[in-house]
């Protein structure tokens, strides 16, 4: 089961969950909500995983670990940057991320298999968007964070970025993936990779 909930700036925060177990995917949703949300289902939450660092997708982090004890499992080279406001860009919106036990922080890089009892994903490092993006394939879904869209891709003028990698790393999704795959982009509407991968602006340049 794959539940989407409306976070800040309209971010995604994915819930995905099999045999009770559940995973969240970027955490801009208010905790509230995902707790509600976990309660309601009557799920359990055994980990949260970060496709990056901004503050759109981490602002919650620090009040769902006060609630719940789960690693977070985050790219290698965007842990060390995920505290620093010039990076996370919270400031940009007068907001700023909680201090909170960098411990519960767990590096993954490419290739790598995040398992749980009923869950399983692989990561794939797509930097572009930010050096340490990851998009998170669990079965026929791919989560792609800022790196894809449906008929757009994530920004690369902002700390770390850089559109020659994320060209690069959308080409390696599209050679090496199924076109079966469907995508939840961390912003906006879901689609296919086969979809993207002919149709999208960005990629027919």
């Amino acid at each position: 089961m794959i539940k989407k909930i409306i976070g800040f700036l309209d971010q995604n925060t994915y819930i995905v969950s099999q045999k009770k177990e559940a995973v969240v995917i970027d955490v801009g949703a208010s905790a509230e909500q995902i707790v509600t949300t976990l309660q309601e289902n009557g799920l359990k939450l055994v980990g949260i995983l970060l496709t990056h660092g901004h503050f759109d997708h981490t602002c919650s982090l620090p009040d769902l670990l006060e609630v719940f004890s789960c690693p977070v499992y985050i790219h290698e080279s965007e842990q060390k940057l995920l505290l620093k406001p010039s990076f996370h860009l919270g400031g940009l919106f007068g907001r700023s991320l909680k201090q909170f036990d960098l411990a519960t922080l767990t590096p993954v890089s490419d290739c790598s298999e995040i398992e749980f009892e009923s869950l399983k994903f692989s990561v794939i490092h797509t930097p572009g968007h930010t050096l340490g993006s990851v998009c998170f394939l669990h079965k026929n879904h791919l989560f792609t964070g800022d790196t894809l869209f449906t008929g757009g891709v994530g920004r690369t003028d902002l700390p770390t970025g850089n559109k020659v990698k994320l060209q690069s790393s959308i080409k390696h999704l599209c050679q090496s993936l199924s076109n079966k795959i469907i995508i939840h982009p961390g912003h906006g509407v879901d689609s296919t990779l086969s979809n993207e991968c002919k149709y999208n602006p960005y990629l027919s340049k």
